[in-house]
């Protein structure tokens, strides 16, 4: 008896396994190929209703990101001393939106900013911000980013 021949369904999970895994240049079968540009459809899909939204609402965040980097920079709002890389990060990109994916990836940093303030606040027992208006600040971004501010 010779070596064995895999089975059918061995061969289906395989391209299975290809087409949820694999990129589009895995395609191996067509049925394969039509997982995978299916995916792919839907994955653009979803990247272009993101930026729609997020271009949307881009003024907002926009304002939101002024904010916070003004109160920041007025010693208004708590950091880490030792990792203020999303601090940088904000900066750096605040300016910096000149296309729609741009533009969408801001929440991202307003996001993380607004998470590590709250997060290292609570691990050293203070308030998050130093004045009313910076506290209004973080939680209008917080919101905005999607975030709760409360534990």
């Amino acid at each position: 008896m010779g070596s064995r021949i895999p089975s059918s369904a061995f061969n289906k999970h395989a391209s299975l396994k290809v087409a949820v895994h694999g990129e589009p240049e895995d395609r191996r079968q067509p049925y394969v190929a039509r997982i995978i540009e299916a995916r792919t459809v839907r994955e653009e899909l979803e990247r272009r209703e993101r930026e729609r939204t997020e271009d949307a609402r881009y003024p907002a965040m926009d304002a939101a990101a002024r904010a916070l980097l003004k109160h920041f920079e007025d010693g208004e709002i708590l950091s880490n001393p030792d990792d203020d890389f999303w601090w940088n990060e904000l900066t750096d990109a605040v300016d910096d939106r000149r296309d729609a994916s741009e533009r969408a990836n801001l929440v991202v940093y307003v996001r993380n900013v607004v998470r590590e303030t709250y997060s290292y606040a609570r691990l050293v027992g203070k308030n998050p911000a130093a004045t009313g208006r910076a506290r209004q600040a973080l939680e209008s971004a917080a919101a905005l980013a999607g975030l709760s501010t409360t534990g």
